[in-house]
């Protein structure tokens, strides 16, 4: 689709309670799947994610048999958001737990993200995951992160960056330590106990590093 084409975009409100998952908007211009808009709820803001977008024209009989109009989409967030596999993801774990998709994604993404989404850039290349991924590693401490600096290694040859997520955040510092010797300068430590001034320049260090990175979290962000 061309950007000034109509279009009628999905999104996903990031927000608890709604009777829909998802609500339909016309928006003429560039939007893509996983952006952040702002839209209008209750008579408030709030924030969505674009979770589909279709070509208006293809659509024509079913929007002209409809029995309301559409709004337009006032503002887009551009070049901020989440993946199309990340959105995917939370409609499969909502699904699940007969929860809603809104609700979900407002569990997993951390609250700063959701008050200041410029800290999320909107760079997500097709991932071609490896056939042969370990699904579980049972062994003692030390055997462990021996395991996990070879997965490490592994995919900084192949030029890919590394996700490691800790359930506390002593845990994320542990893992850091022993992790970080030898890649100082590529590892990334990002817990929500930190001030938000460090948070801010470790999300901006680990984006514009061009060099694979190991950025370790937690659950919670």
């Amino acid at each position: 689709m061309k950007e000034s084409e109509p279009k009628v975009v999905e999104v996903i409100p990031i927000l608890k309670g709604l009777p829909k998952p998802a609500l339909s908007y016309f928006y003429r211009g560039d939007v893509r799947e996983g952006e952040f808009v702002e839209i209008e709820v209750r008579k408030s803001k709030t924030l969505a994610v674009v979770s589909k977008v279709r070509d208006a024209r293809e659509m024509r009989s079913n929007l002209r048999n409809s029995t309301f109009v559409l709004k337009k989409l006032a503002k887009r967030k551009a070049n901020l958001g989440v993946s199309k596999a990340f959105i995917e993801a939370a409609e499969r774990t909502a699904t699940f737990y007969a929860a809603n998709t809104g609700a979900i994604l407002g569990s997993v993404i951390p609250k700063m993200f959701l008050t200041e989404p410029d800290l999320l850039s909107f760079y997500f290349p097709e991932v071609t995951r490896s056939a042969r991924e370990p699904m579980l590693i049972q062994q003692e401490t030390e055997e462990r992160y021996s395991t996990y600096k070879s997965i490490i290694r592994e995919n900084f040859a192949k030029k890919n960056s590394v996700l490691f997520i800790a359930p506390t955040n002593e845990l994320a510092r542990r893992a850091f330590t022993k992790l970080s010797p030898g890649i100082e300068e590529y590892t990334h430590l990002f817990t929500l106990d930190q001030k938000k001034k460090t948070l801010e320049s470790v999300l901006k260090e680990a984006s514009i590093d061009r060099h694979p990175v190991l950025f370790i979290t937690t659950t919670s962000g």
